[in-house]
């Protein structure tokens, strides 16, 4: 099977302007494409998830920080384990990590940093781990 990433941007299900703007900016979502062996990025269009989180994130991190952050929620089809994890961490650009459920994590970008660019390098990463771990 081949392994994918599918990017969407995080919607605070507390937050009504930023689903107004989101409403108003879906529009501009477009397809980001490279050359690699693997699943591009791609941006879909899934209506909001209502999540409510019963503990605190280990990194301090409140899921209503939408207004301070700049979250991405990405779905795998592959277990995210530790090692993964690990790499996502170590991106530039990645100032928070959630691992949510085995086949999704959200990130925070930076706001220095472009969000496509960190999230080709979340890809092109694991990408590669999992390439050179599966010879």
């Amino acid at each position: 099977m081949k392994k994918i990433i599918v990017w969407e941007k995080w919607a605070d299900s507390f937050d009504h302007k930023n689903q107004i703007d989101q409403q108003n900016n879906d529009d501009d979502e477009t397809n980001y494409d490279d050359d690699s062996d693997f699943e591009k990025i791609s941006y879909e269009k899934i209506n909001p998830i209502k999540l409510i989180m019963a503990t605190i994130p280990s990194n301090g991190v409140s899921i209503n920080d939408s207004q301070s952050f700049n979250f991405w929620i990405a779905h795998t089809n592959f277990n995210i384990t530790d090692s993964i994890a690990s790499l996502i961490e170590r991106t530039d650009g990645v100032e928070v990590l959630d691992i949510l459920t085995r086949y999704r994590f959200r990130i925070g970008i930076g706001k220095i940093f472009r969000d496509r660019d960190v999230m080709k390098s979340v890809n092109d990463n694991i990408y590669g781990y999992i390439n050179d771990n599966t010879k």
